[in-house]
């Protein structure tokens, strides 16, 4: 099986049932691994990885940051990546002369050089990933990440003629695609966390204010309670409404 086109494959499977309306089922998740010919402990690890939603609260999370020790990061890759893992073990193993040589030919225009090289230094991205790991972010996507700027960076020395330092330049690129990855991450992460902390505020607030003066309180009044600005109050109230509206229809 080929691990690129295996981890791609599993990327675009998660961004379709992030949109997707309606849930896809097994047959249809697994049809996109159909020709891939996956045994059934790999289908239902797949199954498993696809369908498990993380729950986390505050506590969780706060248990999780308490109990981490150096040499853990080994438990938090899933058992998708374990076995990918295991499979790195089945690819041809090279010397650095045998590299040297891959380079010049990539360099001279050997296109058949990409896929070798991207084997080549699979175990060199994994290693680099771990450095760019936290709880919340995964060392299968980093991993996904530097091989496709991998990919992208040897596409593009392929035929180049020369490269003062080739190995550099792809550990540049890989480390740079990790890095703004994780950058991006973990800015949404804090945009999302801070978006939830001001709809418990404005929650708890107009319930309150409701309670003490027997009516709901107006936007002005309660932009004046929370300081928030009365046009992300009224967006911020709209979500809660909807919010409220979904979970009485179920």
């Amino acid at each position: 099986m080929d691990q690129h086109t295996f981890m791609e494959t599993l990327a675009s499977v998660k961004e379709i049932m992030q949109v997707q309306e309606n849930p896809l089922t097994e047959e249809e998740m697994l049809s996109y691994f159909a020709e891939m010919h996956l045994s059934d402990a790999q289908k239902k690890m797949v199954i498993e990885y696809l369908t498990t939603v993380p729950e986390e609260t505050e506590e969780n999370a706060t248990e999780e940051s308490e109990q981490e020790t150096v040499g853990e990061e080994e438990k938090k890759i899933s058992a998708i990546f374990q076995m990918y893992m295991e499979e790195l073990g089945e690819l041809p193993q090279y010397t650095h002369t045998q590299e040297l040589e891959m380079y010049r030919a990539l360099l001279s225009g050997d296109e058949g050089m990409i896929r070798k090289l991207l084997d080549c230094w699979l175990e060199r991205v994994i290693e680099h990933a771990k450095g760019y790991m936290t709880p919340k972010i995964l060392i299968e996507d980093l991993v996904q990440e530097g091989n496709v700027a991998l990919f992208m960076k040897l596409q593009e020395l392929c035929g180049a003629g020369k490269c003062d330092d080739i190995e550099d330049s792809l550990i540049m690129a890989m480390e740079e695609a990790m890095m703004n990855y994780a950058s991006t991450l973990t800015q949404e992460m804090d945009l999302e966390e801070a978006m939830l902390a001001k709809l418990r505020l404005v929650y708890a607030a107009r319930k309150y204010m409701t309670e003490e003066n027997g009516s709901v309180p107006t936007i002005a009044a309660l932009s004046d309670y929370t300081k928030i600005p009365q046009e992300e109050l009224r967006q911020l109230i709209e979500i809660l409404d909807e919010s409220e509206e979904e979970s009485e229809e179920k």
